[in-house]
């Protein structure tokens, strides 16, 4: 029998060898340095895993949401806790809208998890919970909103499920300064020290890999730590290809520092992805982002240039949003898409990003 079975929608969208869920990694390996017994499974497999719990959590976001709902529905007599990006950005509605939701987790979820679990042994515990959505005797909603944040560097290393067609992903840093008006990411940002996330990456490469990817979305806001990481990889002598992401200020600001990534002997850039997010002052306002369309521009041509100086090999992404406004308009969009047509770093996904202004122009 397990504690928590854990259970991830990813499956939903990638294949096998993409469907990798770094949150439920560093939980799953969390809860077990905790000595609670618990496991991650796919959404398909519940039916065998259904008699070996009484607690099931899910890792819910947007594209999942109707999967969760149906798969809660199956967890009768069960306590069911979701968490993830969708059910921390409305916690209210979700609770009004799924009766058979027991809790919701509010952003990060290895100790919220650990010690909600406790408290299902020892009620008096749930009274000092934080982060938590959950309805109370009377069935009123409560939201207790995240007031402790964690140290990183009391985290073990992650289990499999970091591991993405191949690809490790490797947590630098969480929460973020953007405090952009689409997401409920924490502004409250923290690092992992240099030397841990070394030994973590070197504990990756003895076991065969060599492809990393260092997220979340803000890899290169801290050029001291990415600079003493550098450092770390090449006094172990480690040979690692690294994919980069971060903001176009950050980009900027840390060229020196991208410089010596793009040279070092030890390292081989796969790409870096940057969020630009739109080309447009009016569209970027409208996301809360606190940047213009010229420092997007001088931040992408400051990578295409170490690329060509450097390493031709080496891809450079811009991730624009093309779909969230319905007050975007048909100038705007077409000046999204010229920036992705000048500076060729569009991927394949652009048809996808459309259905918003599809309808707005269509109705």
């Amino acid at each position: 029998m397990y504690d928590i079975i854990l259970v991830n929608f990813n499956s939903i969208a990638f294949s096998k060898r993409d469907n990798c869920n770094l949150g439920l990694a560093s939980i799953e390996s969390y809860l077990k340095s905790q000595n609670i017994a618990c496991v991650v499974i796919d959404y398909y497999e519940l039916d065998k895993y259904i008699h070996l719990s009484s607690v099931f959590g899910f890792s819910v976001l947007d594209y999942s949401y109707s999967t969760a709902v149906r798969t809660t529905k199956k967890l009768k007599n069960k306590t069911v806790i979701w968490g993830g990006w969708t059910p921390s950005a409305i916690p209210e509605w979700i609770l009004q809208n799924n009766s058979d939701v027991d809790y919701i987790i509010l952003g990060e979820g290895e100790k919220r998890l650990e010690h909600l679990l406790l408290s299902l042994q020892q009620p008096m515990l749930f009274y000092a919970l934080d982060g938590i959505a959950y309805r109370d005797k009377k069935n009123n909603i409560q939201v207790r909103s995240p007031q402790i944040y964690l140290d990183l560097d009391e985290l073990p290393m992650p289990t499999d499920w970091a591991v993405m067609n191949d690809m490790v992903f490797v947590e630098l840093s969480r929460g973020c300064y953007g405090n952009c008006g689409y997401c409920q990411e924490t502004p409250r940002m923290r690092f992992k020290s240099p030397g841990l996330i070394a030994d973590e990456i070197e504990s990756w490469v003895q076991r065969g890999y060599s492809n990393f990817y260092f997220g979340n979305a803000n890899t290169l806001v801290n050029g001291k730590i990415l600079k003493r990481l550098l450092r770390e990889i090449e006094r172990r002598e480690l040979f690692l290809r690294v994919a980069l992401v971060g903001r176009p200020d950050d980009v900027l600001r840390n060229k020196h520092i991208l410089e010596e990534y793009f040279q070092s002997s030890h390292v081989q850039l796969s790409f870096i992805e940057v969020g630009v997010e739109a080309n447009s002052q009016h569209l970027l306002d409208l996301l809360g982002r606190k940047t213009t369309p010229e420092i997007n521009r001088q931040a992408v041509q400051l990578l295409l240039n170490l690329k060509s100086k450097f390493s031709s090999s080496v891809a450079i992404h811009t991730n624009i949003i093309l779909f969230s406004h319905y007050d975007m308009t048909l100038n705007e969009l077409v000046e999204n898409i010229k920036f992705l047509g000048e500076f060729l770093t569009c991927r394949d996904t652009l048809s996808m990003h459309l259905y918003g202004v599809w309808h707005l122009y269509m109705d």
